[in-house]
C-alpha cells in the first residue's frame, strides 16, 4: 500500500512540473494588435497576463496611446482616466467597474497594478471607445478592430531614457523624490518619472523626500519641510481639494464611507462628484 501511495505521488509531481510551466507561457505569450498592427511590449511596458477571471489584462499605457487615447494617471485615487475623440473612460485599481462619460459600467474583472505597471481588462475599455474586440485561439491574439482610425505601421511602446539630466526625480505612483544618483530610482517606471530642476519644486508640488538618500536635506540644509514658495504654483493635479465618498448606485455623496451602509463606494473630489450631478448627503454633509 505505501508503495502504491509513494508511485501515485510521484506521479502527481511529474504532471504539475509538466503543465505548470506550460500555462505560464502560455499566459505570456498573448498579443496585442489593432487594426492588424501589432502592439509591441517589451520590459519597459509589462506584457499582457490572463487573470483569476480569464479575462485577458494588458499595459494600459502603451495599449491605450497605440489606439490614439490620451492617459492619465491619478495616484492619490489611484485611477486611470483614458480619453479620446470627447469620451472619457475611468478606470479604478481593484474596482469590477469602469466610469464612461460619469456613467458606472459593471465589470466582471478590475485592473489590477503589478510590478508597478498598471493592467486593465482590454475588452471593457476598448468596447467602451466603440472598438470591437476578439479572440484568435491559434495564435494567442487579442484582435482590435477599430474602425476610422490608423495606428503606426509599428506601435512602440515608450523607451527608459538611460540618464537623467535632473538633479531630483519623482515617482508619481508613490508620491517621493529621489536624488538622481538613488539606486531606487532605476525600479521607477518610466510613465510614473517625473524631474525636478530643484527640492523646492518637489516639495512644492506635494512630494515627499525619500527616506533613503534624503534629496532635501541633499539639496539644502535649510529645507525642513514642505512649503509652497509664493512664486510657485502648484500643478493643477496636485491641488489639494476635498475627497468625498459616491455609492455604486444612488445620487448622493458622503464625507463618510460608511454613510447609508454603503458597499464598496469609490472616493473622487468633490468637484468631480458635483459635475457629475450627485447632491450631497444630508446625514454626513
Amino acid at each position: 500500500m505505501n508503495k502504491k501511495k509513494l508511485s501515485f505521488l510521484l506521479s502527481l509531481t511529474l504532471m504539475l512540473s509538466v503543465f505548470v510551466p506550460f500555462n505560464s507561457v502560455s499566459a505570456a505569450s498573448t498579443n496585442v494588435n489593432i487594426n492588424n498592427v501589432p502592439v509591441i511590449f517589451n520590459d519597459n511596458s509589462g506584457s499582457p497576463f490572463v487573470d483569476d477571471a480569464n479575462r485577458t489584462q494588458v499595459p494600459l499605457r502603451v495599449t491605450m496611446e497605440s489606439y490614439g487615447c490620451q492617459v492619465n494617471w491619478n495616484s492619490a485615487t489611484k485611477t486611470a482616466t483614458i480619453q479620446k475623440d470627447g469620451k472619457t473612460v475611468e478606470v479604478p485599481i481593484g474596482e469590477q467597474y469602469i466610469i464612461v462619460d460619469g456613467n458606472i459600467k459593471s465589470n466582471d474583472t478590475a485592473a489590477v497594478i503589478r510590478y508597478n505597471r498598471t493592467y486593465l481588462p482590454i475588452r471593457a475599455v476598448l468596447e467602451a471607445f466603440g472598438a470591437k474586440v476578439g479572440w484568435n485561439q491559434a495564435t494567442q491574439t487579442v484582435e482590435v478592430t477599430a474602425p476610422g482610425f490608423n495606428p503606426p505601421a509599428t506601435v512602440q511602446p515608450q523607451p527608459t531614457p538611460a540618464t537623467t539630466s535632473s538633479k531630483y526625480v519623482g515617482n508619481s505612483r508613490t508620491s517621493l523624490f529621489h536624488l538622481s544618483t538613488c539606486e531606487k530610482v532605476q525600479y521607477i517606471n518610466p510613465y510614473n518619472k517625473v524631474e525636478f530642476s530643484s527640492a523646492s519644486q518637489a516639495l512644492a508640488q506635494g512630494y515627499e523626500s525619500c527616506y533613503y538618500c534624503h534629496p532635501a536635506s541633499a539639496g539644502s540644509s535649510a529645507i525642513t519641510q514642505p512649503t509652497v514658495p509664493s512664486t510657485v504654483t502648484p500643478a493643477p493635479s496636485q491641488t489639494v481639494t476635498s475627497m468625498v465618498w459616491i455609492p455604486r448606485t444612488g445620487t448622493k455623496y458622503h464625507t463618510r464611507s460608511t454613510c447609508s451602509n454603503m458597499k464598496n463606494p469609490s472616493q473622487i473630489s468633490k468637484d468631480t462628484a458635483v459635475q457629475r450631478g450627485y447632491a450631497p448627503c444630508k446625514k454626513c454633509c
